[in-house]
């Protein structure tokens, strides 16, 4: 078992981790690895920016 799929079973063993995360990460577990990145990576902007307008903040956290 590689250090990836280690982190991957301890999130989705994890009873804290909601089902929306877990939901989500076994989806892109299924996809080209690269296009579920830049995704995660599109969805995590959007939330950085949605944080900074709520906090009143400007520019990446």
């Amino acid at each position: 078992m590689t250090l990836t799929d280690m982190k991957v079973q301890q999130v989705l063993n994890d009873p804290s981790t909601s089902d929306w995360l877990k939901n989500a990460l076994r989806a892109q577990l299924e996809r080209d690895p690269v296009d579920a990145a830049n995704d995660a990576d599109v969805l995590a902007e959007i939330f950085r920016s949605k944080l900074a307008e709520v906090f009143g903040t400007t520019g990446s956290a």
